[in-house]
């Protein structure tokens, strides 16, 4: 069963959530982010 391909605007929006995980992560990390 194949998934429904995304449309690039939905695409680069899950893009741009992931990498603003990954960013939080490395900021928190580096100690700029109080959790």
């Amino acid at each position: 069963m194949k998934k429904q391909p995304k449309d690039s605007f939905e695409q680069g929006l899950d893009l741009i959530l992931e990498n603003e995980k990954i960013f939080q992560k490395f900021l928190m990390k580096m100690g700029y982010l109080k959790s």
